[in-house]
């Protein structure tokens, strides 16, 4: 009897791997397709991250002059009058924090929650530069 008839050969027979349709044939193009969703995500992630190191910078100048200036957004976690370490504390773990959530929330609050949050940096940097607070590390 063949091998082939043999009625254990359909756990031998090798089968031909399933593509998954989401990758390219990166043998011709070289790239992995990310999907659409991921890119707005990373997108929202990166403009994210930008405006809190500009909110960071201004903020770090806000703590060297407390005599003219004092903190109204963040007040209730760092005071009004923050130490440098302290600012510096709280923006790195802000970061760190906007880099997990996509990883346990859902996508659909994750990005809702990265729109909002961007839109509010807008606004307290926006709020710092017409109040004179430029940036600086």
């Amino acid at each position: 009897m063949p091998l082939s008839d043999a009625p254990y050969a359909q756990y031998i027979k090798a089968e031909e791997p399933q593509k998954d349709p989401r990758l390219f044939d990166y043998k011709k193009t070289n790239a992995l397709y990310i999907p659409k969703d991921k890119r707005i995500s990373g997108g929202l992630q990166g403009i994210y991250q930008a405006l809190n190191a500009i909110d960071w910078a201004q903020t770090r100048n806000l703590a060297r002059s407390p005599d003219k200036y004092h903190e109204e957004d963040a007040a209730g976690l760092i005071g009004h009058h923050p130490h440098k370490d302290t600012v510096d504390a709280y923006f790195a773990l802000n970061a760190l924090l906007h880099f997990i959530a996509p990883k346990v929330l859902p996508e659909e609050i994750d990005q809702l929650l990265k729109t909002w949050k961007i839109s509010d940096k807008v606004n307290v940097i926006g709020g710092n530069e017409r109040a004179g607070i430029k940036m600086r590390f």
